[in-house]
């Protein structure tokens, strides 16, 4: 069993603690220079390539979060997730995503029972579900359909020639493939590890607390909102997994958008505002390639343009000097001066089919619980979204009895008590049997 101890009251969290300044007094035009500092910083499997050369760090910074990792017997947790133990200490459970991406033949144990049958019973479900909406034999008896559900209609929309079988598969061995990488590869050339690390350095050590997930390709424009649900759900803790106060600050504020229009929307504040450390996500191959007649380039290829280019100006951005030289009117010269420093990674997988989809999303898995597992907290268990729900329950039964029995509201505070008052009020026409018909389509 690992120590119960907080990870910063260990030597290597204090050994990065006083890291620190040394590493403020370097930018990243100076960092950026040094070719086999970039060289160490790149990392490639299946295909994949992570380079987190524009990272405030130095390799003696990767040195020390690897003992940092170390300290906080990373591999022994990890380990135990895989063997099923029950490291889910407050909800007494198996942590077991893993088991969700493994192949039929797979044997994962919790409670001494292989759970890899039951979750196949599941997604043999979803399959023929999915293949009964597609084909349009899902049947429901809802009058005025003629036999057929509104999953025909929308069966007709979904209708592909990928066949649903070889889609959900491919998807399964792609996350497994980063399990297995995750598993075992070494620290140094993990990327799920690496990730982890440099998320934990970005956080409690340089103090930055939001990440910007950045993906290149409009298919992508619900996986920062995905990934922003696992991990601020999952890490947004403020004790450790022994109910200690922490000490540090824990967990990311994560949000982003798709490429260019994140560029429209946020990047200003990146660039000239805060500090926000960004993970680039690019594709070598687009999933539809446009080339126009008198274009320079492809669409694809004006898209990774700006991919390529984002992540320079952040780390380089641009001096007075610089300006000077390009004769801007002294007045503007502080109004278009980057700091830089700005620190960034960049994912590029070779393309968007279902292999690579399930291979990002299970990077971004064991990421969050690296983070987890190196702060000390359980990542595993959500009390927070519990205690909402549980006054939601005395605010619904209070709607209820005012709307059916004209109850007075009680028991709120006064600023509660108003809103309720205003709401009811402001809604007094919605019928107190709300029961619905709906209509016949």
């Amino acid at each position: 069993m690992a120590s119960s101890a907080l990870i910063s009251d260990t030597q290597p969290w204090k050994d990065l603690k006083a890291h620190v300044d040394d590493v403020k007094k370097a930018h990243l035009r100076d960092l950026l220079s040094d070719d086999k500092r970039c060289q160490s910083m790149l990392v490639e499997f299946d295909d994949i390539l992570l380079d987190y050369a524009r990272q405030q760090a130095t390799p003696e910074t990767i040195q020390k979060l690897f003992e940092l990792a170390e300290a906080a017997s990373l591999k022994e947790k990890i380990n135990r997730m895989y063997s099923g133990e029950h490291i889910n200490s407050t909800e007494n459970r198996s942590v077991l995503h893993v088991a969700l991406h493994a192949s039929r033949d797979v044997v994962i144990e919790s409670d001494g029972k292989n759970v890899v049958p039951e979750v196949w019973k599941v997604l043999d479900k979803i399959q023929d579900f999915s293949e009964r909406v597609r084909n349009g034999s899902c049947w429901c008896y809802r009058e005025g359909f003629e036999g057929r559900c509104c999953s025909w209609y929308w069966g007709k929309l979904l209708r592909s020639t990928v066949c649903t079988h070889c889609t959900s598969n491919r998807f399964l061995r792609g996350a497994s493939s980063i399990d297995q990488h995750f598993y075992s590869q070494p620290f140094e050339s993990n990327i799920p590890v690496l990730l982890g690390l440099l998320s934990i350095w970005n956080v409690s050590f340089l103090g930055y607390p939001a990440r910007a997930i950045l993906p290149y390709s409009q298919a992508l424009e619900k996986f920062a909102p995905h990934i922003q649900q696992a991990s601020m759900e999952s890490n947004g803790k403020g004790v450790s997994i022994d109910g200690v106060p922490l000490p540090f600050e824990a967990g990311e504020i994560d949000f982003g958008e798709p490429g260019t229009n994140g560029q429209h929307s946020f990047y200003q504040l990146i660039h000239q505002g805060r500090v926000i450390p960004c993970d680039f996500i690019g594709v070598v191959k687009s999933q539809q390639p446009v080339f126009l007649k008198g274009e320079v380039v492809s669409n694809h290829d004006e898209l990774m343009s700006n991919y390529f280019a984002q992540s320079d100006a952040l780390a380089y951005g641009k001096t007075a000097e610089q300006l000077q030289k390009e004769n801007v009117s002294p007045h503007l010269i502080p109004h278009k001066t980057f700091s830089g420093n700005r620190p960034s990674l960049s994912l590029l997988l070779p393309s968007l089919n279902a292999y690579n989809i399930g291979q990002l999303l299970a990077i971004y898995e064991h990421r969050i619980a690296v983070e987890g597992f190196i702060w000390g907290i359980n990542s595993f268990d959500q009390w927070g979204v519990e205690l909402g729900k549980s006054l939601a329950t005395q605010v619904r039964k209070q709607l209820n009895a005012s709307r059916t029995k004209g109850e007075p509201i009680q028991g709120f505070n006064f600023s509660t008590t108003t809103m309720l008052t205003r709401y009811l009020q402001a809604s007094s026409d919605v019928p107190a049997d709300l029961s619905t018909v709906l209509p016949k389509i």
